[in-house]
């Protein structure tokens, strides 16, 4: 699988460890360490430093509760998601033929994994200054969006809720997961208060639980608990 038409804006000197960053566990290997999970490990690590440290920098005003918000908003999976859809980066991983029937080089998981995977292969490559350019070169237009606003999630809304009011934290419970394993949609359940329970559905766990917090904010603040 040629590798010449992944647009990096990086040249690997190391063509090996290009490879390895894409290459699916599930794809015949010498060892079991000739996959991407290894420099996966690494590169959300550096990712998660490589922020904070823009972050810290970036808004000098903001308290410890806010840089935490942005810096969720930018190493969740969506954010790799749409780092790696930027860069066509399932055609181009190496993985075995049933996942690829499967409609592997699509999947969610995969790709953001991938992604970080990348991003540890640059930096052992580079190092951590060619990491850091590449992190912001491909993350700025998600880095524009936080500068407009702290986005603070349907979850996180409801939590702070509760805890203003010193109640008990929402209990949230997955009731089913349908849909072939490399296309999921989950079911969950949300209890908190004494109020009925209410149900998100999505296909991520997190997307599902976003969904019934939604919900049950919009249910509190109808009788006025926000007050």
């Amino acid at each position: 699988m040629p590798h010449k038409k992944l647009s990096l804006n990086y040249t690997f000197q190391d063509a090996k460890l290009l490879k390895k960053a894409l290459t699916h566990p599930s794809f015949p290997q010498k060892t079991r360490l000739d996959n991407y999970e290894r420099c996966e490990f690494l590169g959300d690590r550096v990712l998660g430093l490589v922020i904070a440290s823009y972050l810290y920098h970036r808004y000098p005003q903001n308290k410890e509760g806010d840089l935490s918000k942005r810096f969720t908003n930018l190493v969740r999976k969506e954010a790799l998601l749409k780092v790696a859809q930027s860069l066509n980066l399932g055609d181009f991983i190496y993985m075995a033929e049933n996942e690829l029937v499967a409609d592997g080089q699509k999947n969610e998981s995969i790709l953001a994994d991938a992604c970080e995977a990348l991003i540890g292969a640059i930096y052992l490559d580079g190092g951590f200054d060619s990491a850091y350019r590449f992190i912001l070169e491909r993350w700025s237009p998600l880095l524009e969006e936080q500068s407009v606003e702290i986005s603070v999630d349907a979850k996180t809304q409801l939590q702070e809720l509760v805890q203003k009011h010193k109640k008990p934290l929402p209990q949230y419970s997955v009731m089913a997961i349908t849909g072939p394993d490399h296309a999921p949609y989950f079911k969950v359940s949300l209890a908190v208060l004494d109020e009925p329970v209410v149900y998100g559905e999505g296909p991520s766990r997190r997307q599902a639980e976003q969904q019934a917090a939604s919900e049950m904010l919009f249910l509190l603040k109808k009788k006025g608990f926000d007050d």
